[in-house]
């Protein structure tokens, strides 16, 4: 099971899809960074099917079996998040 999502500029709300079955995670790509003291995982991933389509967006979240192997690089860095009042989102600010 996995639940992605696609925002949608014109209403500056993400759309929602639970995919249900058994997927092969061919990327996982995105950032951490802080918002209000808090960490926020920003994630894209890309999900193949049994019939080796792809689908993906901005996971949500998502159950993993057996194994999801993940590489994480630190930065020297904090990266922060702030509202965007123009898109809608929760965007960087890095410097």
């Amino acid at each position: 099971m996995a639940e992605i999502g696609h925002f949608n500029p014109e209403t500056k709300k993400y759309d929602y899809k639970t995919l249900e079955g058994k997927f092969e995670i061919v990327s996982l790509s995105g950032n951490m960074s802080m918002m209000d003291d808090k960490p926020v995982a920003h994630l894209h991933i890309a999900l193949g099917q049994e019939d080796f389509s792809v689908v993906g967006g901005h996971l949500v979240s998502c159950e993993v079996d057996p194994t999801c192997e993940i590489i994480i690089t630190p930065l020297d860095s904090k990266i922060q998040r702030a509202p965007d009042q123009k898109s809608g989102l929760n965007l960087l600010k890095l410097g």
